[in-house]
């Protein structure tokens, strides 16, 4: 067996917090074939950073891609192993890109204003987020990488300003012509009563749902409240969820209409299916439930439960500008909760970088004409800004480390 620190740079690693009565029912089997997998416990001294508790165990999942994969430019090269054709399906995201300007309030300036004001021009927020620097070069490198969908999620502004969303759709436009593009507000573009529908006011067609991609816009049959859904083809949706509040602190808030009919699409259109976006984390970086005071989803809880009784393949946010990931096998499915972090970020703090994510999602074809078929998410890298070389790029080695949970939060129907 590899030591972890040797393991060969073209395995991904996934560290998934488990225990003991995960095994009952032989849920590991549930996996993909070409997963192998090791059961470690506490004792070895290899996981001694990692584990502190008793009678609990580290699924160890070394996954071996099998389908066709591009590489950084854009081109498709051969695996070795390819026992069936797969469809793979490759989206970016990216999120938190603030972008700002100096533009004082034409009326007399609320507490949130001065506050927003405050951190940009006083505490220098305004040098952190360079949003007009990087997200022009992340639209032309997006171009090398040739996606089938880019996904947004919130945060486009600082303040909320027109001016603000002027300058993004200036910028973003080449992409948004070109890709099909999802995107949701972040608390920061609903920062006032003032501003809480200039997101839709500028980027609503890319927040309306869709049926199909055609000719560059999505076109939708019949609009629907919140949550949105995104047909993106091969059986393949995206479910976008409406958090971002006005409020005096940066809370946001799912509602319980919204929750209910997000349980019942993901029950309808087959939750393992689909890829949930939000703009709050429902995970912490350490695994904890994501509920501090004055930053989270008022009822992340209630959004944990209906993933724990309809598992997605995945749960896309940002908010939290420091990337990471998690792996949470819920109802005997695995599913990815993934923060983007931010896309702008250059500021001072080492555990925050700009990038952004692109994830390869695969489905076996064994009937072309059947969209029955099982999708599963194959890879997640993370590319960053390199500031030497004006770039984002490629991180080298396994580029996302799943962290293990330290609450060991297993979750069960009911």
């Amino acid at each position: 067996m590899h030591d972890i620190h040797t393991l060969p740079i073209s395995y991904s690693l996934c560290f998934i917090a488990t225990s003991n009565n995960c095994f009952k029912n032989n849920r590991q089997t549930q996996l993909h074939p070409k997963i192998t997998t090791q059961f470690l416990t506490t004792k070895q001294p290899v996981f001694g950073n990692f584990v502190r508790r008793p009678k609990r165990e580290l699924l160890f999942v070394r996954m071996t891609e099998t389908s066709n994969h591009h590489s950084s430019t854009g081109h498709t090269t051969a695996q070795s192993e390819q026992p069936c054709e797969m469809k793979v399906f490759r989206l970016i995201h990216w999120t938190d890109v603030h972008f700002h300007v100096l533009q004082l309030p034409t009326l007399l300036p609320t507490w949130k204003q001065l506050l927003g004001l405050a951190h940009l021009y006083v505490k220098g927020r305004r040098h952190d987020f360079r949003a007009a620097e990087l997200v022009p070069t992340m639209v032309s490198q997006i171009d090398t990488l040739q996606p089938d969908l880019c996904i947004f999620s919130g945060d486009l502004t600082g303040l909320g300003l027109p001016a603000e969303f002027e300058i993004a759709k200036s910028i973003l436009s080449p992409m948004l012509e070109k890709y099909p593009n999802i995107m949701i507000a972040g608390n920061h573009d609903r920062y006032t009563k003032n501003s809480e529908y200039l997101m839709e006011q500028y980027f609503g067609e890319y927040m309306k749902g869709g049926d199909v991609w055609e000719n560059g816009k999505w076109k939708v049959t019949q609009e629907t409240p919140w949550p949105r859904v995104y047909d993106a083809g091969f059986g393949l949706k995206v479910i976008a969820l409406d958090q971002a509040r006005p409020s005096k602190w940066s809370f946001g808030e799912n509602s319980a209409p919204q929750l209910e009919r997000l349980e019942m699409l993901l029950e309808r259109l087959d939750s393992s299916r689909c890829i949930v976006v939000g703009h709050y984390p429902v995970l912490n970086i350490d695994g904890s439930i994501s509920d501090s005071f004055g930053r989270s989803l008022k009822d992340v809880h209630e959004l944990y439960q209906v993933f724990c009784r309809q598992p997605p393949l995945a749960y896309l946010c940002g908010h939290d500008h420091e990337h990471y990931m998690q792996s949470v096998l819920m109802n005997g499915r695995m599913v990815r909760f993934l923060c983007c972090g931010s896309t702008s970020y250059l500021g001072n703090k080492p555990q925050k970088k700009a990038g952004f994510y692109e994830v390869k999602m695969g489905m076996a074809m064994d009937n072309p004409i059947d969209d029955t078929n099982e999708w599963k998410v194959l890879s997640v890298t993370r590319y960053e800004w390199n500031s030497n070389h004006r770039q984002f790029e490629c991180l080298d080695g396994p580029p996302i480390l799943y962290r293990p949970n330290p609450y060991w939060v297993i979750a069960h129907n009911g």
